[in-house]
C-alpha cells in the first residue's frame, strides 16, 4: 500500500426532519413496530453540505438517506455489518440514487463511532489491480458529525487536523496536483470555542506540518442551531461546523475542511494508546495519487486505464479512498489497505508510525514519524481522544514516495 494513500477528509450535513434536535436521535413506536433514527451533520469536500440519517427498526434492520445538498445528489438503501478481519466496518448496499455517475445498486464502505460520527467512502468504488490495490474509490470520503445540543456556555478547547484538497501545500516548493506551491499551508492545530449570549466566537491557531506557526483564523458573531454553528469567513463565504456532546469536531469551508475531538484534561497515554494487539479501522484518502509514469496529457491518463485522471510532470494522479485495517505492537501503529474487503483479505505492504520521541503540543494532538515504503520517513500529526472508552484518531501525513508530495488523512477509530 502507498501511505500517501492514506486518507483525508470532508463536506457538512444537514440534518433531516424526522430527527430532533436534543441528541440526533429520535424514536417512532406504535403497537407493531419501533425505529430509532440518527442524523448526522459533515463534510466530503470544501463547501460541500451534506446531510446523513441512519434508521434502525426493531428487527434490526438498518436503512440509511444521505444527500449532498450542494450539488443535489441523494443516496439511499440498506446497511449490513461486516465480519472476521473486517469487522467494525459496515456496507452499504446503495439502491437508489440520482448521482448519474453511479449506476444502482452500488456498493460503499462505512465506519462508524456508534451515535457520534460516520466516515463513509462514497460510491462509485471501482477494482483497479495496481501493487496490489484494489477496491478503491475516486471520491473523497465523508465525515459527518451527531447532531446534538448548542454548546450553551463557556469555552471549549479542541485538537484539530486538516482534510487537504488538491491545492494544499505540505511545504514550500511541494509539487502538487495543481503545480507548485510558494508557501506552506496550515495543516493542523488548536481551536477555541467561546460563546456568551447565544454568539459564537472561534479561535483557530494553527500549525505548519514542520510545526512552524501558520495563520491564525479567528471567527466572530457565529450563531448555532441543532448543533451545527454558523459563521461566515473574511471573503463571505459559510463556514459550518458540527460540534457534537460527545466532542467531534467538523468544519467545512470554501477552502479546507477540518476535523478534530475535544482536547482530553490532559496529555494521552501513548503505552495505552499503543498498547499490544490493539486494533483500529479506518478510512484513508489523498487528493492525489499518481499511479503511472510516462503521461503527456491528460488523454494519456485515460488510455492508462485511469478515467478522469490529471498528467501532472508525467504521472497520473486521481484522489483515492480506501477502507484500512490498523494493529498496535505497543511501540508503532502499523497500517495495511484491503486487497478484498468482503472476505477481510489484507495487503502484505503497508507502513508505520512510529512513537519514539513523540510529542504533545496540547493533550491529545500527537506529533510522530511515518515510516514509508520508500525508506523515508515524513512528520506525521494526529488528534486524538477517547469517546466511550475508544480511542478516535484524525492523522495528517504526507510523503514523497516516489516523486510527489501526496497529503492523506487517515481517520481511524478503536474497536
Amino acid at each position: 500500500m502507498k501511505l500517501k494513500n492514506m486518507v483525508a477528509l470532508i463536506a457538512i450535513f444537514s440534518l433531516l426532519a424526522t430527527v430532533g434536535c436534543s441528541g440526533g436521535t429520535s424514536s417512532n413506536s406504535s403497537s407493531s413496530s419501533s425505529t430509532t433514527t440518527v442524523g448526522f451533520v459533515g463534510t466530503q469536500t470544501p463547501g460541500d453540505y451534506w446531510s446523513w440519517t441512519k434508521t434502525t427498526d426493531n428487527s434490526g434492520s438498518i436503512s440509511f438517506t444521505a444527500t449532498n445538498n450542494t450539488r443535489s445528489l441523494n443516496y439511499s438503501g440498506t446497511e449490513s455489518q461486516l465480519t472476521g478481519n473486517s469487522a467494525g466496518l459496515s456496507k452499504l448496499n446503495i439502491t437508489s440514487s440520482n448521482d448519474t455517475n453511479i449506476t444502482t445498486p452500488a456498493s460503499a464502505y462505512k465506519l462508524e463511532v456508534p451515535n457520534t460520527m460516520v466516515m463513509a467512502a462514497v460510491a462509485p468504488f471501482y477494482t483497479f489491480n495496481h501493487n496490489g490495490e484494489v477496491q478503491l474509490s475516486v471520491h473523497a470520503p465523508v465525515v459527518a458529525a451527531a447532531q446534538g445540543s448548542c454548546p450553551s456556555s463557556g469555552a471549549t478547547n479542541v485538537n484539530w487536523i486538516i482534510m487537504p484538497g488538491d491545492t494544499w501545500c505540505p511545504t514550500a516548493s511541494s509539487v502538487i496536483a495543481t503545480g507548485t506551491c510558494s508557501s506552506a499551508s496550515n495543516a493542523y492545530g488548536t481551536a477555541q470555542i467561546t460563546v456568551s449570549g447565544g454568539t459564537y466566537t472561534i479561535n483557530v491557531t494553527p500549525y505548519h506540518l514542520d510545526g512552524s506557526a501558520g495563520s491564525p483564523v479567528s471567527l466572530s458573531s457565529c450563531t448555532c442551531s441543532e448543533g451545527v454553528i454558523q459563521c461566515t469567513d473574511s471573503g463571505n463565504n459559510p463556514v459550518r461546523i458540527a460540534f457534537t456532546p460527545s466532542g467531534i469536531f467538523i468544519m467545512d469551508t470554501a477552502s479546507y475542511g477540518v476535523a478534530g475531538v475535544v482536547q482530553p484534561t490532559s496529555d494521552i497515554n501513548i503505552g495505552d494508546f499503543l498498547a499490544n494487539g490493539k486494533s483500529f479501522k479506518g478510512m484513508n484518502f489523498t487528493p492525489w495519487d499518481d499511479y503511472y509514469d510516462g503521461c503527456t496529457s491528460n488523454t494519456d491518463c485515460n488510455v492508462y486505464g485511469i478515467s478522469g485522471g490529471t498528467c501532472l510532470s508525467g504521472h497520473c494522479g486521481v484522489p483515492e479512498t480506501s477502507p484500512v485495517s490498523i494493529t498496535a505492537d505497543g511501540i508503532n501503529l502499523n497500517a495495511f489497505q484491503y486487497t478484498n474487503i468482503d472476505n477481510g483479505l489484507l495487503s502484505t505492504a503497508g507502513g508505520s508510525v512510529n512513537f519514539a520521541g513523540a510529542l504533545q503540543p496540547s493533550p491529545g494532538l500527537i506529533t510522530a514519524t511515518l515510516t514509508a515504503p520508500c525508506a523515508s520517513t515524513f512528520p506525521i500529526v494526529m488528534a486524538v481522544n477517547q469517546i466511550n472508552g475508544k480511542y478516535v484518531a484524525f492523522v495528517l501525513t504526507h510523503t514523497t514516495c516516489p516523486t510527489f508530495d501526496s497529503p492523506f488523512n487517515v481517520f481511524a477509530i478503536e474497536q
